[in-house]
């Protein structure tokens, strides 16, 4: 198996993205510049697998990235649409009942602020 290699830096050397990696707040983000560090710094791909906990094919997919756009590549994260972690759907108002505190419990008909009707009995 060939050995990972870092074929463009971008300017980045190992102890400017150390700098960065404290800067990120999102674990994930900050997993995938610590394994092309790691790589950057010598260590094998299965050795940054096992330190960053991730398969060796991760590791490769996140050095690739790097190798070809830089730092602002590997930190790019697409998501797919209409999922719940798209940024586009963030923004949408829940469709839950909002409850309204006043009127717990104020009459029939009444539950929990939520208007709903007694099933009949035939």
């Amino acid at each position: 198996m060939k050995r990972l290699k870092i074929t463009h830096d971008h300017g980045w050397t190992p102890r400017k993205l150390r700098k960065q990696e404290r800067k990120i707040k999102n674990a994930h983000l900050r997993q995938r510049v610590m394994a092309v560090r790691l790589v950057m710094e010598g260590y094998l791909g299965r050795e940054v697998a096992s330190m960053v906990n991730v398969c060796r094919p991760t590791v490769s997919h996140y050095v690739s990235l790097f190798n070809e756009g830089g730092l602002e590549l590997l930190l790019h994260r697409d998501f797919a649409p209409g999922s719940r972690f798209s940024p586009k759907n963030s923004r949408k108002r829940s469709n839950t009942p909002r409850v309204d505190h006043d009127t717990c419990g104020a009459g029939l008909g009444h539950r929990f602020g939520v208007e709903y009707e007694h099933p009949s009995i035939l």
